[in-house]
């Protein structure tokens, strides 16, 4: 994530020219108004469109390397004929039950590592 983020402020210049934005997490976003015609079309139809109209974005992105890692987020704004697209690597990796089951061992070891000095004395003590 934070490579990702590195590359994308350093990219945010030749992404405001296609125009695309970063936000100070990295994420990728911009607007996309849908034209008058399409606007009783289906939502899906709605969302090919802005598919198309992310070609040039995912040019920049497809260059610098990050095509393959950026997933793109779709939200219809409420009160108006636009999408907001976001785009930001997904990471899968994330679990809460995965993070407390490594953080126990974790834990336990680094609070047994404080027990050595005293372990240390006691078996001194015993020679």
């Amino acid at each position: 994530m934070y490579k990702y983020r590195k590359i994308a402020n350093k990219l945010a210049p030749e992404l405001a020219e296609v125009g695309c934005r970063v936000d100070w997490l990295g994420r990728i976003y911009t607007v996309v108004n849908i034209k008058e015609e399409f606007r009783a079309q289906p939502d899906l139809v709605q969302q090919s469109i802005v598919f198309q109209a992310l070609a040039k974005p995912n040019e920049v992105l497809l260059k610098n390397g990050l095509s393959d890692v950026t997933y793109p987020e779709i939200e219809k704004i409420k009160g108006s004929d636009g999408y907001l697209v976001i785009m930001y690597p997904e990471n899968d990796n994330f679990n809460l039950r995965s993070f407390i089951v490594n953080t126990i061992p974790t834990v336990i070891i680094v609070y047994g590592l404080t027990w050595i000095p005293s372990l240390v004395r006691w078996v001194q003590t015993l020679f």
